[in-house]
């Protein structure tokens, strides 16, 4: 049920790569093996990242949170994921990186890829639920300090970055006064 109602509020987003209820059968599958005490065959992986947020994983690698741009001739490391039509050089550059994949398809420029991103992260509800359930876990925890906790817990330490996708990597291309993927 839990697992119908996460993926449920994220079904539209997910649509565009794959059916939702295969994602939840996959993870009811590593989570039955967890609660028996085995370890899963293999966790849900890469797989199942939709494509907008691959964009975003590596947008978010050139502009992490905190303070600072890096120079447009430094270099960038490879690509954790593939974009299908991204074309840049052998041995791209920092600034070739960024005007590629804002050029991209799937870049948060065009309007149609960021209501995918809003609720592929944040649910159809917009984290209504995600906070309801923070509340609970996080009984005595300070309400700005509840993400991090969960974070902590649960050994996921991108957790924090990935819900401030939305915000920190569409609102530039929203609000023209904003600046380009600031901090």
């Amino acid at each position: 049920t839990v697992l119908d109602r996460a993926v449920g509020r994220r079904s539209g987003a997910l649509r565009v790569a794959y059916a939702p209820e295969e994602l939840t059968e996959r993870v009811a599958s590593v989570a039955e093996r967890l609660l028996d005490g085995a370890r899963p065959e293999s966790p849900p992986g890469p797989a199942w990242v939709i494509p907008q947020l691959r964009w975003l994983h590596e947008m978010s690698r050139l502009f992490p949170r905190g303070p600072g741009v890096p120079d447009k001739h430094d270099p960038v490391p490879p690509m954790d994921y593939e974009l299908p039509g991204l074309k840049e050089p052998p041995e791209p550059l920092f600034g070739h990186r960024v005007r590629v994949l804002r050029r991209h398809p799937l870049s948060m420029a065009l309007a149609s890829n960021r209501p995918i991103v809003r609720t592929a992260v944040l649910g159809d509800d917009d984290h209504a639920s995600v906070v309801a359930d923070l509340a609970v876990v996080g009984i005595g925890v300070e309400p700005p300090e509840r993400v991090a906790y969960a974070a902590e817990r649960m050994r996921v330490g991108w957790l924090e970055d990935v819900l401030d996708w939305p915000d920190r990597f569409t609102a530039a291309f929203e609000d023209p006064a904003l600046p380009f993927f600031g901090t």
